[in-house]
């Protein structure tokens, strides 16, 4: 599973929860050894609810690409 993400509308209904309960019991029945999860600042309460703990922060950064040079001269 990867990015789940909710409208804050339907937020605080059990989705998020039921969707990464699920999740995880999927990886459980196919023997998966680790299960690792990234969330969202607002997502951590209910990652920490299902047993998971921080181990680490992620830090995503968005590059411009570099302006490319013309090779002619």
């Amino acid at each position: 599973m990867r990015r789940t993400v909710q409208l804050v509308r339907h937020r605080s209904q059990g989705i998020g929860t039921a969707l990464t309960e699920r999740a995880v019991a999927l990886a459980l029945e196919a023997d998966v050894g680790r299960v690792v999860l990234t969330a969202a600042p607002y997502g951590e309460r209910i990652c920490r609810r299902l047993g998971f703990v921080t181990v680490g922060h992620v830090v995503r950064v968005r590059v411009q690409p570099a302006p490319t040079r013309s090779m002619s001269r």
